[in-house]
């Protein structure tokens, strides 16, 4: 079974191999204004589907993650491991995904502001 998500404009698609069972909501600085719901999984279980320049991507603090937005609609899309601990790691916007496969879903807070 595979779940298939995308930017408003569709020029950045991605596929999950399986069901999410929970979103996760960060309350940090930039979790609060990307106003995203995140899916994480490794690389393995998700797969994208754009070029690398289909994008822009953003990093900060340690630089351990990069986001990545739309070029065209600006949609907040994923963000990507960048360092050694997790370069396997990859994460989606879950509101990317249809709305039947994430309104059952438990939302999950992750407390990020407290760990600044």
């Amino acid at each position: 079974m595979s779940i298939h998500g995308e930017c408003f404009c569709g020029t950045v698609r991605f596929s999950l191999d399986v069901a999410p069972k929970w979103l996760i909501r960060y309350n940090g600085p930039i979790g609060r204004k990307f106003g995203a719901f995140w899916i994480h999984s490794t690389q393995q279980r998700i797969v994208l589907e754009c070029e690398a320049s289909d994008t822009m991507s953003y990093s900060f603090g340690d630089r351990a993650i990069a986001y990545h937005s739309c070029i065209l609609c600006g949609c907040t899309t994923h963000w990507e491991g960048l360092n050694e601990d997790n370069m396997d790691r990859i994460g989606v916007n879950g509101l990317l995904l249809p709305a039947e496969v994430t309104d059952p879903l438990e939302i999950r807070k992750f407390d990020g502001a407290s760990s600044i």
